[in-house]
């Protein structure tokens, strides 16, 4: 007998997207026992989902059994283990139902429709997506402006067109960037999908766009710094480790640049600190290692350790490896014209 239940989740993008990834290994493990269906803060990012019966927002149904999705008590574990984000929505959805749920793939599960796999239509030609802000209450996962700036300078001077993006929602910020195709804001979830998939990859934080890149298979370098242990957020192989012994290989791994170990704060596991500038309420959150240029301009030392010049770096070995197609007449950083490789 079909058992129906009602998953919910009220977090972040992010969260929502790994989520997504729970819920196919369900429904593939345990196929015809769940009739599935899911509230949460977006369920843009459940459309043309097959493991799903439907989708719904506060208005959910009230007949159907609820079972809130909560991974809090296994981030305590985040530092002392090996094992990946997306473990922890799969550990705890199987606790609420009684039952096992391995990882079979190693990312969340998000479903494009024909039209929009096409293209992405704001953009004309290849380009990578830079997300280089973020949210104001997680300030130590944003790279110093001069850093942006430098890096979309020396990546432009390739012949690689760079697009920025991010949401301008309450309590987010972002740069402004010269030398961009500037989207920040003139996205919607489904659209920023669509952004990444079309990409060449994605440069940013840890943040939703990484999930989503490895949804989607997309290159994605992530600049990390030591907030987060990299085996919590990183896909790449082998698997067994992060994700479990049922699981597939990730198939466009990313370049995690992170700096564990190389500061007294992180020298271990992520510091997990979320702000930089102490008051009376945060004292426990504050950042142990900023580094202060002035009054106004504040970085983590593990973010500012992450030069431009690694980032390019990480960016141009997707071409040098053959993940992706050299780009014909891009220009070297002396001025000739040469190929990606």
């Amino acid at each position: 007998m079909v058992r129906p239940i009602l998953l919910t989740h009220w977090r972040s993008p992010g969260d929502i997207v790994l989520m997504t990834g729970a819920v196919r290994d369900l429904t593939r493990s345990h196929p015809g026992e769940f009739e599935v269906h899911i509230a949460s803060s977006c369920p843009e990012l459940w459309q043309n989902n097959p493991h799903i019966t439907a989708a719904w927002g506060s208005c959910a149904p009230r007949h159907i059994p609820l079972f809130p999705v909560r991974y809090g008590s296994f981030l305590t574990e985040a530092n002392a283990g090996c094992q990946h984000f997306l473990t922890a929505f799969h550990r705890a959805l199987g606790a609420l139902l009684g039952i096992e749920i391995p990882v079979l793939e190693p990312s969340g599960d998000l479903h494009l429709s024909v039209e929009e796999k096409k293209s992405a239509r704001w953009v004309n030609g290849r380009y990578w997506l830079f997300i280089a802000g973020g949210k104001n209450d997680i300030q130590t996962k944003i790279w110093p402006l001069e850093h942006a700036q430098r890096f979309v300078d020396l990546l432009s001077s390739r012949g690689i067109q760079v697009v920025q993006t991010g949401a301008t929602a309450p309590g987010h910020v972002h740069p402004k960037l010269t030398g961009v195709q500037d989207m920040v804001g003139r996205s919607n979830l489904r659209e920023l999908m669509q952004l990444i998939l079309h990409a060449d990859g994605v440069i940013c934080p840890v943040t939703c766009a990484m999930h989503m890149a490895a949804a989607l298979q997309r290159p994605c370098v992530v600049i990390a710094g030591g907030r987060e242990p990299p085996w919590w957020e990183w896909y790449q192989n082998p698997v067994s480790c992060s994700f479990g012994p049922n699981c597939a290989s990730v198939k466009v791994a990313h370049r995690f640049l992170h700096t564990l170990g190389r500061f007294p704060c992180c020298e271990r596991g992520g510091c997990w600190k979320k702000d930089l500038r102490p008051n009376e309420t945060n004292r426990s959150h504050v950042c142990t290692m900023p580094v202060i240029k002035d009054s106004e301009t504040f970085a983590p030392a593990c973010l500012t350790e992450i030069t431009p010049e690694s980032v390019v770096d990480a960016v141009m070995s997707y071409y040098r490896d053959g993940t992706l197609e050299s780009i014909e007449g891009a220009i070297s950083p002396n001025g000739i014209c040469r190929e990606l490789v």
